[in-house]
């Protein structure tokens, strides 16, 4: 069970130098065709902390296709998780488990100011009083996470996030559901699991997120269902099974479809296509195909959601990612 205390740091005694804290804060802002995000990773084994602050407004392999982008890897690890400032203008008030305060001042006249107030419970996908495919065992819970010891300690938090950016000047207002996460644990750069983090959002309160386990291949085959829910009308159903299908030019999804099942035996059915696709280096070790997707239920109503899927450098090279997916530019000969 999650608990406000898990907004500070859980830094363990004899902290390795991979051990990570990560807050990944969700920017939709549909109507401008606008995704963005604020992501945190502390690292408190090096005391270093990662700020990214990334927006995006097209569909591009090309990370120099981005609307605005400020990546730094070597900030000074704050002393507290649940209230700091980083050198690079970003800061995170971390109110209770379910309320947050992202601000942000950038460079080219970019900043972020919004508030996230949790529309759930926070799904602790190692509680199974919350998750019913959470494992009794510690060390089944952690193998079978869906991101490996990167999720030994992890929660989704659909939200909803009002307040403003702007965006190399120009002014966005955003009030609109998304989801963000907070996780904690072991997070080694080699040998990283490929793996699919995918929601859906719709203003009518029908909230959907899935962890998926991931192995590139033929579509509707690659994706083993780990972890997830659906929110109806404000109730919390785990799931315990499901369905994913992504069709890709390259590594980027050209459309997407998922069920998710919940405990009571109800499959909740959803098909999208992004409206921004991008590739975004969370880590130097792992690129990740990042869309903003437009779903829409089988009676036509509309939500939005992030779909991120990994694939490892260290995994995927030397001939292993399916050439029908791989990005190849063959050299003239």
């Amino acid at each position: 069970m999650i608990t406000n205390d898990d907004t500070r740091f859980h830094t363990p005694d004899d902290v390795a130098h991979d051990w990570a804290e990560t807050y990944y804060f969700d920017i939709l802002i549909p109507e401008a065709g606008l995704h963005g995000f604020v992501y945190f990773v502390m690292r408190a084994g090096v005391g270093a902390a990662v700020c990214d602050v990334q927006f995006v407004d097209r569909n591009s392999a090309s990370p120099h296709a981005a609307r605005y982008v400020d990546v730094q890897h070597h900030l000074p690890l704050p002393e507290r998780l649940e209230s700091f400032s980083l050198p690079n203008g970003a800061s995170l008030e971390a109110r209770s488990a379910t309320e947050y305060r992202v601000d942000y001042v950038g460079v080219d006249d970019t900043e972020v100011h919004l508030d996230y107030t949790g529309l759930m419970v926070p799904y602790d996908i190692h509680d199974p009083e919350i998750d019913p495919l959470a494992p009794p065992l510690r060390e089944d819970a952690i193998k079978n996470s869906g991101f490996g010891t990167a999720y030994a300690n992890h929660f989704d938090l659909a939200s909803r996030a009002t307040g403003h950016v702007i965006v190399r000047g120009q002014r966005y207002e955003v009030d609109a559901p998304v989801t963000m996460d907070h996780s904690w644990g072991p997070r080694p750069e080699r040998a990283m699991a490929p793996m699919t983090w995918i929601n859906a959002n719709f203003e009518d309160g029908l909230l959907m997120h899935g962890i998926w386990k991931f192995t590139p291949g033929e579509p509707g085959t690659e994706h083993e269902f780990a972890h997830g829910y659906a929110v109806v009308d404000g109730t919390t159903h785990g799931g315990v099974g499901g369905s994913m299908r992504v069709e890709r030019d390259g590594l980027l999804g050209r459309t997407f479809e998922m069920t998710i099942q919940d405990r009571d035996g109800t499959d909740h059915h959803i098909t999208g296509a992004p409206v921004t696709n991008q590739i975004w280096f969370a880590y130097g070790c792992c690129p990740a195909a990042v869309a903003m997707v437009e779903w829409r239920t089988g009676d036509g109503r509309v939500g939005y959601g992030t779909s991120m899927e990994s694939f490892p450098l260290d995994r995927f090279t030397g001939g292993n990612l399916p050439a029908a997916i791989a990005l190849t530019h063959e050299a003239a000969r």
